[in-house]
């Protein structure tokens, strides 16, 4: 019988790759650079907020009204696109963590997030955050394009026309997409020839075996 196919991750799955950051943290640290101060310490694993805003525990959370939490998540969402369109990306995706924290089902945020961590060179965990965008929108252009971005930067050019195609499927005018096409096919054809030097100059099997 044939394998059955893979489980398709839910949202919340992609949290694993976000276990390394410490919002929290990242906060305090984006605090101390802007004052210039140095404090020990501060945030970290053993944090009891779990990425939650300030003043909110998983306490109070399970108590929360849903239309509350709604709420929040959203005013998160809007304190991150302002930070975004000032440049100020990591205070973006403490805000976008929050949001996520308290509603992991927003493909928005998620792709929000993937789009600060492609300013800030984070290329892996831009590609998780598109994962989960689509994860929970398939038809989900824009993290698409921004998964295509982080898999070029992250030398998988196949990776990335395979979605570039499918971006330009939907939208063919797409100029970045156009654009970023045309260098994934020039970054895969260059891995092409490398990867036949590389097979043309290695000795064959009876020689390495004499050796």
């Amino acid at each position: 019988a044939p394998p059955p196919p893979p489980r398709r991750k839910h949202a919340y799955e992609y949290f694993a790759e976000w276990d390394k950051y410490d919002a929290d943290a990242e906060a305090a640290k984006v605090d101390r650079e802007a004052s210039g101060t140095v404090v020990a310490g501060g945030g970290g694993a053993g944090d009891e907020s779990g990425g939650l805003p300030a003043g909110l525990t998983a306490a109070m959370l399970r108590e929360m009204p849903r239309v509350e939490v709604e709420r929040r998540a959203l005013a998160e969402k809007q304190k991150g696109n302002e930070q975004y369109k000032v440049g100020e990306y990591k205070k973006a995706i403490v805000n976008y963590t929050h949001s996520l924290r308290l509603d992991p089902g927003n493909a928005a945020v998620y792709a929000n997030r993937a789009l600060c961590n492609l300013k800030l060179r984070s290329n892996s965990l831009a590609v998780a955050d598109a994962d989960a965008a689509l994860s929970l929108d398939d038809g989900f252009t824009k993290a698409r394009l921004r998964r295509a971005i982080a898999r070029r930067r992250l030398g998988q050019p196949a990776a990335a026309i395979k979605d570039l195609r499918r971006v330009l499927e939907v939208e063919p005018h797409n100029k970045e997409a156009a654009e970023q096409l045309r260098l994934a096919t020039i970054e895969g054809e260059r891995e092409r020839r490398e990867e036949a030097a590389r097979a043309e100059a290695a000795p064959p099997p009876e020689a390495r075996a004499e050796a």
